[in-house]
């Protein structure tokens, strides 16, 4: 599976747009028009720059506020290009409950289920206010690369933005049972304020792999243990030892340190996402 498949998927407001909720207010109807109404117009497929298409099935929205609605995907064919719904003005909540699930199509073959997270916050808050359009947006994590669905009358416009993570590690030599190594990180995040991105390191030589301890990436800018969008620089360090590992036990000679950049869901940080990942070659030593 390709980086083309994957990544946080932006959903976002615009007339027309793929993946995007569109909340607007407007002149109703003479049967409307003791109050202003709008719409909601749900687009819910979009195709990224490299061809793959991505639709969200089974969402089922709940719409709280002045005028309540439920607004299921499924209640529609999936290549109706547009869901509208005539909405009061006013102060909602928009809630995307559970049982959802993300598919793609890529080279024009069949959908496939996948694993994606809703990383927004959920409910959102959206106020509609007469005469415009109200911007509301959703994120998924697929698998490290942002696919942004940004507003538009014309079609889609997308960027592609990854979420980077680099490593400098301040010994190749890592003793088995020993001291920690200790290395600086930095993770890149050119999207918005993400719920817990951590980072879990492990040593892995032939078919045995030991955790080698793990952390939070925080920096300034959001409440922890959020990630503000931004360049963020953490320290860390990395230890050499054979408990808890899978496979075998860890001896004298060369390894694999990798460091996992993962996302935490907003509802449990025991459900993530992988981001990004960095390995680099080390040599096990006995411990002195």
């Amino acid at each position: 599976m390709t980086s083309q498949i994957g990544g946080l998927i932006r959903f976002s407001m615009g007339p027309l747009m793929g993946l995007a909720i569109l909340l607007s207010a407007g002149c109703g109807s003479d049967a409307a028009s003791e109050a202003p109404v709008g719409e909601l117009a749900m687009t819910l497929v979009a195709t990224s720059p490299l061809g793959v298409d991505y639709q969200l099935r089974d969402a089922l929205f709940l719409i709280r506020g002045p005028q309540d609605e439920d607004v299921s995907s499924e209640d529609y064919p999936p290549e109706q290009p547009v869901i509208e719904l005539s909405l009061a003005s006013g102060s909602y909540q928009v809630t995307l409950q559970d049982g959802w699930r993300m598919e793609y199509s890529a080279n024009g073959q069949a959908y496939s289920p996948i694993e994606a997270m809703l990383v927004s916050p959920n409910p959102a808050d959206v106020t509609v206010v007469f005469d415009q359009v109200t911007p509301l947006t959703l994120v998924f994590a697929v698998n490290g690369t942002m696919i942004n669905f940004g507003p538009g009358t014309l079609g889609i416009a997308i960027e592609v933005n990854e979420i980077l993570l680099s490593i400098d590690l301040s010994s190749s030599a890592l003793p088995i049972g020993g001291p920690e190594v200790g290395y600086t990180g930095t993770v890149v995040n050119p999207n918005g304020e993400l719920p817990s991105v951590g980072v879990q390191t492990s040593i892995d030589q032939g078919a045995t792999s030991c955790l080698g301890g793990g952390t939070i990436v925080h920096c300034e800018g959001a409440a922890f243990p959020a990630l503000a969008p931004g360049t963020c620089a953490f320290d860390d360090a990395i230890q050499a030892r054979n408990s808890p590992c899978a496979g075998g036990t860890l001896v004298p000679g060369p390894a694999t340190a990798r460091f996992e950049l993962s996302l935490a869901s907003r509802d449990s940080l025991d459900i993530r996402m992988p981001l990004d990942e960095v390995q680099i070659p080390v040599t096990l030593v006995a411990a002195p």
